[in-house]
């Protein structure tokens, strides 16, 4: 029987014959989940046009919505905290203070008044000296409660301590670092195109599992604006091949069609047989 089509021949006297397959500029993208998750929304179908930072496909982020519910409300705790200890003192709490200032201050002049009263009798024979011990003892107890409460109302007057304030500073931080990191999280579930592309293939659908494979994409873009042709060249045919050599491809397939070719570059990672 007649040939159904003409057998393909090399153009060149000197050729190097090679299978090809076809693929977008700067390769195929495969896509995967970034963790393993529930798929609640799938964006874009095949062959759909889709731009730099498209979201292409979404996972189930219920349970990090509630941490980061959690985590704002510790926020809202620790924002409350810090400024309290700023605000410090409060102005009620002056008062007491200052209350308790004047009563040490009145017992001591009256510690002083006894211990004064009680070396007169002495000198007079009216008192011992065991008594004179006693006054002048609670003079000294007077004495040591009226610079207590002196500190606490200087103490109270400061304000918060350094150290404090940058404690509770702190701990706003690592709380906002918090709900920070939980929302990158989130984001992270929807997925986004990395460069504008098309659609190549699609191997997830809503409600499946997906997993994070690098060998069992999601989806497969690629930019189709301009095609490129990959060849294997056999082991023995690599000292044939040179940058910048013409070439041709062939299509294969009931419709022939001859497409000159330019070499852009060549890898020269070997893959086994």
């Amino acid at each position: 029987p007649p040939l159904a089509r003409q057998p393909s021949i090399n153009p060149f006297l000197r050729g190097v014959a090679a299978l090809g397959i076809i693929e977008a500029q700067g390769r195929n993208i495969a896509l995967s989940a970034p963790e393993p998750g529930l798929v609640t929304d799938v964006l874009v179908g095949v062959n759909d046009q889709i731009a730099a930072g498209d979201p292409i496909f979404t996972l189930d982020d219920r349970t990090l919505r509630s941490d980061l519910i959690r985590a704002s409300a510790a926020v809202d705790v620790a924002r409350a905290e810090l400024q309290r200890t700023r605000d410090l003192p409060r102005p009620e709490d002056i008062p007491p203070l200052e209350a308790s200032v004047a009563v040490a201050e009145a017992v001591l002049a009256d510690r002083e008044e006894q211990l004064a009263l009680n070396k007169d009798a002495l000198r007079r024979g009216g008192a011992t000296s065991r008594e004179v011990s006693l006054s002048r003892y609670n003079r000294d107890a007077a004495a040591a409660e009226l610079d207590r409460a002196r500190a606490e109302l200087a103490k109270a007057r400061a304000g918060a301590w350094a150290p404090d304030i940058a404690i509770r500073q702190a701990e706003l931080d690592r709380a906002q670092a918090e709900v920070a990191a939980l929302e990158a999280r989130i984001a992270r579930l929807t997925v986004r195109a990395p460069k504008a592309a098309t659609v190549l293939r699609r191997d997830i659908e809503p409600g499946e599992y997906a997993v994070s494979d690098p060998n069992r994409p999601a989806m497969i873009i690629g930019d189709l604006s301009t095609l490129h042709v990959r060849a294997q060249v056999d082991e023995e045919d690599i000292a044939l091949v040179r940058p910048g050599a013409g070439a041709m491809a062939r299509t294969r397939g009931a419709i022939v069609q001859d497409i000159g070719l330019e070499i852009i570059r060549i890898e020269p990672f070997a893959s086994r047989k």
